[in-house]
């Protein structure tokens, strides 16, 4: 047998390294990406769609082709003082000004941006141990005032493209005196919830039915539980808790009155200006005006990273819907305004023989998976179970038809969710988003 030439044997030696390099840099990949899932899947992934890419490039391409007048959207920065064991606040409110609709941004309390080299040599100029990776606590608790505002601006600007106008801080104490506002909101616990008053002293709010106060209130926003997920959990509860706040304080204030209590409650940067807010309060009719949600981004550790692309488009759509809204049209539902009145009720058709979608929207983990279970067994066929986490937690439960007079059936587990007609590229044939309401999985509640 001829024995191989110098140069086929070197050959022959690269071609193996060059093969055993592309297994390894795809096992490497599959490793990130399937690592990567496990650890924000849970809460905050986009939803996914074999579409996925090409979704993101539509909603990046429309934003683009349709940008939105930013003079006439107003940005406030609200920061609220925490007490101890409890977690501060820091909340974006975005106001536009020509339609009167607001969105709320909660800024999670352990959030961390990634921002430029420039950026952070001028930032370490004011403050010590800044790096790339800029935690909000850190500034939150080393400055106060406008210089605190002044750097957190800066770092909006640079990474998110979000210039403020203004900000707002409120302490603990006045934080309950504007919940007070209401007297007390009634709410339906899953969970006892434990908190000291200013003396120390420990209260214990019970699970089930309740009435609770200001004071009871500010903790069950703000106190963590010592779980993983405690950061999800409280921006979770806030979320449940304004929805039955908000129209409370609309029914029992005039917008004059909840301005004059809300100028009261805080001290706000000299260039702060109400008119804005007290616009938005008095155009209100219902609670369609305000949307809230959770900025974009994946817990790890004890560190919640924001992606600053995805608060991008986010805060992009936001915008859109804004500026599309319209007294008496829901903000954050796609289905299309021109859309027929559809006929939706018990009676409206037997949805056991077709394909249902189930999407977790509450950021309640293993909901969409419960749901599924529990459809199933009731003898519905679940084509599809994922998470939908692109708007934040949503409040109310979306059912999607590919067509009218279908899915009436579901109202017996899914009552008041909103219900309309649209286009559904999955393959299924409804898709149900579950949202904070429907929590309790089996019960229509």
């Amino acid at each position: 047998m001829k024995k191989p030439s110098v140069l086929q044997t070197i050959l022959s030696i690269l071609l193996r390294v060059v093969v055993v390099a592309l297994i390894m840099g795809c096992l490497g990949i599959a490793s990130f990406q399937g690592v990567t899932k496990y650890l924000t899947g849970s809460f905050y992934d986009f939803r996914e769609s074999p579409d996925e890419g090409e979704e993101q490039s539509e909603k990046a391409e429309a934003t683009t082709q349709a940008p939105v007048d930013e003079s006439t959207v107003e940005n406030i920065l609200l920061f609220v003082d925490g007490r101890d064991g409890m977690a501060q606040y820091m909340i974006l409110s975005m106001i536009n000004t020509e339609t009167n609709a607001m969105d709320l941004l909660f800024i999670p309390e352990n959030a961390q941006v990634q921002v430029s080299k420039n950026l952070q040599k001028a930032l370490s100029k004011r403050m010590d141990g800044i790096s790339g990776t800029v935690r909000f606590r850190d500034i939150e608790r080393a400055y106060a005032g406008e210089e605190r505002y002044e750097m957190l601006n800066e770092i909006l600007e640079e990474t998110m493209g979000i210039k403020l106008d203004g900000w707002d801080h409120m302490t603990a104490d006045k934080a309950v005196d504007f919940l007070d506002t209401v007297d007390h909101v009634t709410m339906n616990l899953n969970d006892p919830v434990s908190y000291r008053d200013t003396e120390g002293i420990l209260h214990q709010i019970d699970e089930g039915e309740v009435q609770i106060s200001g004071k009871e209130a500010f903790a069950y926003v703000t106190y963590l539980d010592g779980t993983s997920a405690q950061e999800s959990n409280r921006l979770t509860r806030t979320n449940t808790y304004f929805e039955k706040f908000v129209p409370r304080l609309l029914s029992k204030k005039k917008a004059s009155g909840i301005v004059e209590n809300y100028q009261a409650s805080v001290e706000s940067s000299e260039d702060r200006n109400m008119d804005a807010f007290t616009s938005v309060l008095k155009a209100a009719k219902g609670t369609d005006f305000l949307t809230m949600r959770i900025m974009q981004g994946s817990e790890a550790g004890d560190a919640y990273e924001i992606d600053s692309q995805k608060v991008q488009l986010q805060i992009a759509t936001l915008m859109q819907q804004s500026a599309s809204y319209s007294s008496g049209n829901a903000l954050g539902n796609d289905s299309d305004d021109d859309s027929d009145e559809i006929s939706f009720d018990e009676d409206s058709g037997d949805s056991k023989d077709l394909a249902i979608e189930i999407y977790n929207a509450a950021y309640v983990q293993g909901l969409a998976s419960e749901w599924s279970y529990y459809l199933e067994d009731e003898g519905y066929n679940i084509s599809l179970v994922d998470t939908y986490q692109d708007e934040g937690p949503i409040s109310t439960t979306r059912i999607i038809l590919r067509r009218d007079g279908i899915g009436g059936d579901l109202l017996r587990y899914f009552s008041g969710a909103d219900v309309s007609v649209g286009e559904i590229d999955t393959g299924g044939d409804i898709q149900i988003y579950v949202g904070t309401d429907h929590t309790h999985v089996g019960t229509s509640e």
